[in-house]
């Protein structure tokens, strides 16, 4: 318990952090923590500078009716969660990674329905079925992050 206060404390410090891009990492723990998936995907952005949010961090006591509002016939536990997440995160973070594995049935039409409903910010799927090299995860990745930043500054010469 004391566990998930702290990582709820900290995700509100990084939310508030206003000078970094900020990115929704979703997905199943086992894929979010992964050493050759999650981890891989996590050195990339810190590397870079990037604030991550990640998807099980998110506080329980909003999960159900966040989810809701995107598809509120969910049955997986963890699809709720994930599907809260982006739902909670699209106004306070810059662009959301969605991460799913090959074979994931309930991944698949929660991906859709995400995609769907969210809107305001860019959003990208990482579907693993292996990982053979990393190049072509970190060149999606280098993509999406390019399209973060122009946008980024598209908005902030407008705001001034």
């Amino acid at each position: 318990m004391k566990r998930l206060k702290q990582e709820k404390e900290q995700t509100e410090n990084l939310i508030n952090a206003k000078d970094k891009l900020k990115i929704l990492l979703a997905g199943h723990p086992y894929n979010l923590y992964d050493s050759l998936i999650g981890k891989t995907i996590e050195k990339f952005l810190l590397e870079n500078n990037i604030t991550i949010i990640y998807s099980d961090r998110i506080d329980h006591t909003k999960i159900n009716k966040e989810y809701k509002k995107i598809a509120p016939d969910i049955h997986w536990t963890h699809n709720k969660e994930i599907v809260a997440s982006t739902k909670y995160y699209e106004n306070l973070v810059d662009g959301i990674i969605l991460i799913s594995s090959f074979p994931c049935g309930p991944d698949s039409l929660m991906n859709e329905q995400i995609t769907h409903q969210i809107k305001k910010i860019p959003i990208i799927t990482l579907i693993f079925e292996d990982l053979n090299n990393e190049a072509g995860i970190i060149t999606r990745l280098e993509s999406f992050i390019d399209i973060l930043i122009n946008l980024k500054e598209e908005k902030n010469e407008k705001n001034n």
